[in-house]
């Protein structure tokens, strides 16, 4: 008998723990350099010994102006895949960044993302060399590797079945130390600030639900 309520305690926990997931989530990162890297804690890591082929995976949209809703996200009422402006943020941690002398922001990004989307999403730093040589968009289209173009890009995945977990994979070049990565699964909670560190380089993620 005491087996019988015991199953059915945990069974009801599992049914309120799905039924408490949304059917969309607001996704943000924010990304930074560390201006002051420990020597000392460099040796753990070691340079990657392949990198990542990004060619298969999501780019998100750019909003220019007023977000639009189309047809296919009409049921969530949120554009999905669409980068979000400042003013939608829950995490900006711009201003605080500018006043700090340890650290420099590298990215800031927030973006809709639908509960049943597991596939990567690209993340990238805007192109370095913009500005200073003229892009040749061929460029783009033919090669599969453009971290030279690009100081930080890496992949963003959300997985929810029982659990949520949200795995990264980013690529930064230094300009010190070379290419180093960090790669790291983790299981999250909604609502709550995740801290993923590597010596050069953090990131720290928000995933709230939307509706």
């Amino acid at each position: 008998m005491e087996k019988v309520k015991s199953l059915s305690i945990l069974i009801f926990l599992l049914f309120f723990s799905l039924a408490s997931y949304a059917r969309v989530y607001q996704i943000e990162l924010e990304i930074f350099e560390n201006n002051k890297p420990s020597l000392i804690h460099m040796e753990r890591y070691q340079k990657p010994v392949s990198l990542p082929d990004f060619r298969k995976t999501k780019v998100l949209d750019e909003v220019v102006g007023i977000l639009s809703i189309n047809e296919e996200q009409l049921g969530s009422r949120y554009p999905l895949f669409k980068t979000l402006p400042e003013n939608t943020k829950r995490l900006d941690l711009g201003e605080k960044f500018n006043n700090l002398e340890l650290f420099s922001q590298l990215i800031s990004i927030a973006w809709n993302h639908p509960r049943n989307y597991s596939q990567e999403i690209y993340i990238a730093s805007k192109p370095r060399y913009l500005g200073q040589i003229e892009l040749d968009k061929r460029f783009f289209e033919n090669n599969a590797n453009i971290l030279n173009m690009r100081n930080l890009q890496g992949t963003v995945k959300l997985e929810i079945d029982r659990l949520m977990f949200l795995e990264l994979e980013f690529i930064y070049d230094h300009e010190e130390f070379g290419i180093v990565q960090l790669r790291e699964k983790r299981r999250i909670k909604l609502n709550e600030l995740n801290y993923f560190d590597q010596p050069l380089f953090g990131i720290i993620t928000l995933v709230s639900p939307i509706d």
